[in-house]
């Protein structure tokens, strides 16, 4: 909470925030850290259209708490590098919501600040491309990673199937799908 009270000093990215939030939990109308002056703590609290008054974090579903610390993960990114990690981002999301999100992680990373997933959703690995995936695959003990676009098969090749159903039918030669 600390990271978005940060980022909430930031005008574009507040409002960038917002929107996101928006369009991925209908009837969000805003979100805000609150400064509490008992403890000292920092503390959420959610408006939605429907309600007049605000309220606290434990009363949002799940989907809306992981949707929120994704786009802080995503927006708040090292000045000069640095890595992003995010495991799962596809928990508690509707799939099209996901579509979104890689598609702004995409516009986020860069070669000095990547954003790496890990993921066995074939809802996040339908909408990548070929060059973005890395298959990871345990061989006699050892984790091992390759690039899926270092094998013999092209995005082109993979036109009629896309690459999820590729991904889970082995065609890329992962090792076992699961």
């Amino acid at each position: 909470m600390s990271v978005l009270h940060r980022l909430e000093g930031d005008e574009a990215i507040r409002e960038e925030i917002q929107d996101w939030m928006k369009m991925i939990v209908p009837g969000s109308e805003n979100i805000q850290t609150e400064h509490q002056r008992l403890d000292g703590r920092t503390a959420l609290r959610f408006k939605e259209e429907a309600f007049e008054k605000t309220f606290p974090a434990h009363l949002v579903s799940d989907g809306t708490m992981y949707a929120l610390c994704l786009l802080v993960a995503v927006l708040d990114a090292p000045s000069e590098c640095g890595m992003t990690l995010i495991e799962e981002p596809e928990r508690g999301l509707h799939p099209k919501a996901i579509y979104e999100l890689v598609d702004l992680m995409r516009q986020q990373a860069s070669p000095e600040n990547p954003i790496w997933l890990t993921t066995h959703s074939e809802s996040v690995v339908r909408v990548l491309n070929l060059s973005e995936l890395v298959l990871v695959d345990k061989i006699d003990g050892q984790t091992r990673m390759r690039p899926a676009d270092a094998g013999n098969i092209s995005q082109e090749d993979l036109a009629p199937l896309g690459l999820d159903e590729a991904w889970l039918s082995n065609l890329l030669a992962g090792g076992l799908p699961w």
